[in-house]
């Protein structure tokens, strides 16, 4: 199972490195919400944003969009390792002297991350797609890639 998330974000990849995983997630601060840290991936997990950043504030950076893809596959009771997560534009696209503002990538820089996609269906060849996000629906369908939806969009 690859789930395609729409592009990196400020409060998302930007801080925690990882697509679909929001800094506070990653620190325990949304097992009360149905996601464990350890879930994510095991080891140490550092604070990367400092705690006065506008995006991140005392528990670190927050995506409530990664968080409901999570408590959606959790919830089905899918094991966080039987699918791997990515975004249909790997980078966090911004507005220009606004790091932590996000913004739309344009549709050559979706047509650029096209062979990282490519890339990834050859790791996982007999993997099912699903778009988590419209930016990731519409980029697939012009790539031409089969895909499901996957029903935790907001």
């Amino acid at each position: 199972m690859l789930v395609i998330g729409d592009s990196s974000g400020a409060t998302d990849v930007k801080f925690s490195g990882v697509a679909l995983v929001s800094e506070r997630m990653l620190l325990g601060h949304c097992t009360a919400k149905g996601v464990a840290p350890d879930e994510i991936f095991r080891g140490e997990k550092l604070r990367t944003s400092h705690p006065s950043c506008p995006v991140a504030g005392r528990e670190g950076a927050d995506s409530p969009f990664a968080l409901s893809v999570w408590q959606h596959l959790t919830s089905a009771s899918i094991s966080p390792l039987t699918w791997v997560a990515w975004n249909a534009f790997p980078f966090h696209p911004h507005h220009e002297r606004r790091p932590l503002a996000d913004c739309t990538p344009a549709r050559g820089d979706l047509l650029a991350a096209r062979r990282h996609l490519e890339a990834l269906r050859i790791l996982f060849p007999k993997a099912t797609l699903y778009a988590a996000g419209p930016l990731a629906s519409n980029a697939l369908s012009e790539f031409q890639m089969p895909f499901q939806i996957l029903p935790a969009q907001k």
